[in-house]
């Protein structure tokens, strides 16, 4: 398993559609918005312990005769990646801006 963009998000404390279960918070999640739909809400020990694993996840994984990313695999992104000292979520921040800036 490999961190993709909603295990970020969730890392990052972004709350996003779709993933307000995860702090507790009920959400109307149909199409057609006329009411709540069924969601088991997290509480803190599942967020502790979510967040915990989450961390542990690699951005990619590599080996001769496999990759395992999330979105795509660049060459060049992937090299920046392994040089970059930090954790995922500082990577993405870093990495982010610098796109911004382009």
């Amino acid at each position: 398993m490999v961190l993709g963009n909603h295990e970020l998000n969730l890392l990052r404390g972004s709350r996003k559609h779709g993933n307000h279960w995860f702090w507790g918070e009920p959400e109307v999640i149909r199409k057609d918005k006329e009411a709540l739909s069924f969601q088991v809400l997290a509480d803190a020990s599942f967020r502790a312990e979510a967040i915990s694993f989450f961390k542990s996840l690699p951005v990619a994984l590599h080996r001769e005769d496999v990759r395992v990313v999330h979105a795509c695999w660049r060459p060049e992104s992937i090299a920046e990646l392994q040089e970059f000292e930090g954790n995922a979520i500082e990577a993405y921040d870093f990495f982010t801006a610098r796109a911004e800036e382009a």
